[in-house]
C-alpha cells in the first residue's frame, strides 16, 4: 500500500473568499477655464494699453515743457535761506558777547577765535538787516539788549548793535569772524503810511470814546457800535478797570488813530494806540475795525 492510497483522493475546496479584479487607475482629466480667452486677444489688449500710456505721458511732457512751469517748491523752501542767515547770526553773536558758545562747538560756528566769559549778558537779540555782499557772504545788523554785570549784579547796559559778516556756501551757515560793535543805524521813516492830521468831528469822537471804553473794560454793550461784519475779537474778560482818550485825530479815509491810557485792576497803568476803521450809514457812525496803529495806505 502506498501513500496516496493511505490519504485517499484528495480533495479541492472552492476558495472562501473570491477576489474582485481591480479597477484600472485613469488619471482624472484637468478642470477647464470657465472663460477661455484666446491668446492672441489678450496680447492685444496689453498692446493697447501700452501704447495709451505711452501716448498720455508723452502729451503730459509736451503740456509742462509748453507752459514753462516750474516745478513744485519743497515745504521747507518756503523757510529762506535770508531768514537763515538772519537767525544764524543773532544766536552766533549772542552766544560769542557773553562767552557761552558750547565747548567744542565753536569750530562749528565761525572760522575766528572763541570768547571766554565776557561779563556781559545778553537779554535779548534780534537780526535788524541782511545784506547779501555776493559769493555767498552775507552781512548781518544784530541788535542785542545786553546786562553788564556791576559788582555782584548784572545792569542794563542798553541796546548794542553789531554786524556779524555769515559764510553761507556750506551745508549750514558759518560766522567768518567775531561780531563788529556799530553805531546804532539810523531810522528810516516809512513815506507811504497815512497822515492823521485831521479833528474827529463831535459825533464820530463819540462814538470811537465809547467803543473803546466798552472794548477794553466790559462796563458796556459794545455790539450796538460795531458793523455786523466788523472782524472784532472781544476780550474773554475785560483786562482793565478804566480807560481815558488822551488823543484822537483822523486820516483823509475817516479812520481814526486814538491814544488811550488805561489802568489794570491791580494799578499798571498803559498807554494803547489803536486805529479805529469807520463806517456812516443811515446817518449813524459804526466800527467797522480795528487794528493796530500803522495801517499803510
Amino acid at each position: 500500500m502506498n501513500i496516496a492510497e493511505m490519504l485517499g483522493t484528495p480533495v479541492n475546496d472552492p476558495a472562501d473568499i473570491v477576489p474582485t479584479p481591480a479597477a484600472p487607475c485613469v488619471p482624472a482629466p484637468p478642470p477647464q477655464p470657465a472663460n477661455p480667452r484666446h491668446p492672441r486677444r489678450g496680447r492685444l489688449v496689453w498692446a493697447a494699453l501700452i501704447v495709451t500710456a505711452l501716448v498720455v505721458g508723452v502729451g503730459a511732457g509736451w503740456y509742462l515743457a509748453s507752459t514753462g512751469s516750474p516745478p513744485p517748491v519743497p515745504l521747507t523752501a518756503a523757510h529762506s535761506q535770508v531768514d537763515q542767515v538772519g537767525e544764524y547770526a543773532e544766536m552766533y553773536a549772542a552766544l560769542y558777547l557773553s562767552g557761552r558758545t558750547p565747548p567744542g562747538a565753536h569750530d562749528g560756528m565761525s572760522t575766528g577765535n572763541a570768547s571766554t566769559a565776557t561779563g556781559t549778558w545778553v537779554n535779548h537779540s534780534a537780526p535788524l538787516a541782511v545784506e547779501s555782499l555776493g559769493h555767498g557772504f552775507w552781512n548781518v545788523t544784530v541788535v542785542v539788549d545786553a546786562l553788564e554785570l556791576a559788582g555782584d549784579v548784572y545792569e542794563s547796559a542798553g541796546l548794542q548793535y553789531f554786524a556779524v559778516t555769515v559764510d553761507s556756501r556750506s551745508t549750514h551757515p558759518v560766522a567768518v569772524a567775531p561780531p563788529a560793535r556799530i553805531p546804532q543805524p539810523p531810522a528810516i521813516a516809512p513815506t507811504d503810511l497815512p497822515q492823521f492830521t485831521t479833528e474827529v468831528p463831535p459825533d464820530q469822537a463819540g462814538v470811537v470814546t465809547k467803543f473803546l471804553d466798552g472794548y477794553l473794560t466790559g462796563q458796556a454793550d459794545v455790539a450796538r457800535y460795531i458793523t455786523p461784519t466788523a472782524p472784532i475779537q472781544l476780550f474773554a474778560s475785560s483786562p482793565y478797570e478804566s480807560v481815558s482818550i488822551d488823543s484822537m485825530h483822523s486820516d483823509s479815509l475817516g479812520r481814526v488813530a486814538a491814544s488811550v491810557s488805561a489802568t489794570t485792576a491791580t494799578g499798571a497803568a498803559h498807554n494803547l494806540q489803536y486805529t479805529v476803521e469807520m463806517s456812516f450809514a443811515s446817518g449813524f457812525w459804526e466800527v467797522a475795525g480795528l487794528t493796530a496803529p500803522v495801517i499803510t495806505e
